[in-house]
Order: C-alpha cells, then sequence, then structure tokens
C-alpha cells in the first residue's frame, strides 16, 4: 500500500500518522467536509433566540477575516428583522463613533430609501445638537434651494391642508354665498402648486379670491405675480379679485 512505512511502526494503520503521513490531511478535509455539509443543512432553517444568543455569545470578540465579513454581509442583505434585532442593534452602535469611510457606505446603502416617519422622528432628535461641519451646512442650503426640495415642500403643505383644512373667514362665506346664489359649481380652498385660491369655478376656468383691506393693503404686486403664475401654469383664464368693500355691497343687494 502506497504510503505507508512499515519499518517505523511495523503495523498498517490507515489513520496513523507514522503508517501513513497522508493521515492528517485526510483527517482535515473530512472535517472540512463534514462543517460545509453541516453548513448546507442548516441553511435556511430559522433558528430560535437561545440559539442566536448562544451563536452570538461563542462569536463575540473573535476577529472574522475580510470574506467571512463578506459573506455574512452578503447573506443578511435584505433580510427583514424585527423590532427586537433593530433595537438590541442599535443599543450596540450607540455612541459609537464611525469612520468617515463607513458613514459613506451607509449613506450610499440608505440612497433612495423611503423612512417611516417614526425613523425621521428618530434621526432629527439623534442630531440635535451636533456640530456641523461647513460642507454640511453648504449641502443643506443647497438642497432646499433645489426645485425637488419646493415640490416636496410644496406636497407635505398640501397635505397638511387636506387633513387640516382652515376654517372659513367671513369673507369667505360671504363669497361661498354669492356663488350659490348665481347658481356657479365651484371648488373651495383648491390648491394650484404653491398656491391656494378661495374658489375656483371649473367650467369657467377662473379663480375667486375675496381679498379683505387690511391683510392685502400693501400686496399688489405680489398678487399681480400670484396671477401670472395661476395663468401660466395651470392655463386659468382669469382671476377675480372682490374687496372686502365690493363684497359687503353685493351681499346687501342680493342676499
Amino acid at each position: 500500500m502506497r504510503g505507508y512505512s512499515v519499518k517505523i511502526c511495523g503495523k498498517r494503520h490507515p489513520w496513523c500518522s507514522i503508517c501513513n503521513p497522508g493521515a492528517k490531511l485526510v483527517s482535515k478535509l473530512g472535517t472540512i467536509g463534514a462543517n460545509a455539509k453541516r453548513s448546507a443543512a442548516l441553511r435556511g432553517r430559522s433558528l430560535s433566540l437561545a440559539h442566536r444568543a448562544n451563536v452570538s455569545a461563542s462569536l463575540r470578540g473573535r476577529l472574522l477575516s475580510s470574506e467571512t465579513r463578506a459573506k455574512i454581509s452578503a447573506a443578511l442583505t435584505g433580510r427583514p428583522k424585527s423590532a427586537e434585532h433593530r433595537a438590541w442593534l442599535s443599543a450596540i452602535h450607540k455612541d459609537r463613533r464611525l469612520s468617515p469611510e463607513h458613514c459613506l457606505a451607509i449613506s450610499a446603502a440608505h440612497k433612495g430609501r423611503s423612512l417611516s416617519t417614526n425613523h425621521r422622528i428618530g434621526i432629527s432628535e439623534a442630531l440635535i445638537g451636533r456640530p456641523k461641519s461647513a460642507e454640511h451646512r453648504a449641502k443643506i442650503a443647497a438642497y432646499a434651494r433645489s426645485p425637488e426640495a419646493r415640490k416636496r415642500k410644496a406636497a407635505e403643505r398640501a397635505r397638511y391642508m387636506a387633513a387640516y383644512p382652515s376654517p372659513e373667514t367671513e369673507l369667505e362665506f360671504i363669497l361661498y354665498c354669492l356663488l350659490h346664489a348665481w347658481n356657479m359649481e365651484f371648488l373651495k380652498q383648491q390648491r394650484f402648486g404653491r398656491y391656494v385660491v378661495d374658489a375656483y369655478v371649473p367650467s369657467l376656468k377662473m379663480a375667486v379670491e375675496a381679498d379683505g383691506d387690511y391683510w392685502h393693503r400693501d400686496s399688489e404686486k405680489e398678487s399681480r405675480r400670484r396671477d401670472r403664475y395661476l395663468e401660466r401654469g395651470y392655463g386659468i383664464s382669469f382671476v377675480w379679485h372682490l374687496t372686502e368693500g365690493q363684497l359687503r355691497i353685493l351681499r346687501k343687494e342680493l342676499l
């Protein structure tokens, strides 16, 4: 039998390192094969919390190679985490200083994800009081001036106005009564982009505004700019402005 040295041991043990110098290698390869089979058998199984805690405790303090870390990361990518797991991760990483490369990797991984309201609140509370660098402040200012930020702000404002509509003023109530008296079908507090008109008549593509003497006394320039925005951007044919005096006169005559 090839590989055996009968002169040293006198016997032919296939497991003996003296008789068979390749026995150590065979044993090691067998162990590797058994580990691979065990890993394949356990793949996809849901482990209990006690089992996970035992595995975590046994691996604690070990230095893992970059290949092992990459395999673990690839295996965990896309897996949903329980609330308990998320809380545990948050407690572990609290007050831990991350390297700039780690921060960039986290930022790239989360780019484009839609965050929940609770997640946004948590991030906002965590960042309160932290000093921001000049570069960070410049990025925030540039984003606030971008069209994307303006559209997002307008959409948030629209959702807020839809959820919590402002109460009608006296002049708006008079305007709605007049439109009812003229048999006009209209929409109250209709939003067009960043502006909200008091009433909109879809059949005539006409917006109607009730301008109070106090709030609109110094806003003629802003009113003209707003009218141009509505006419050019949303195809409104005409914006009818009724002052407080005109509304009160029309109420006496028609109502």
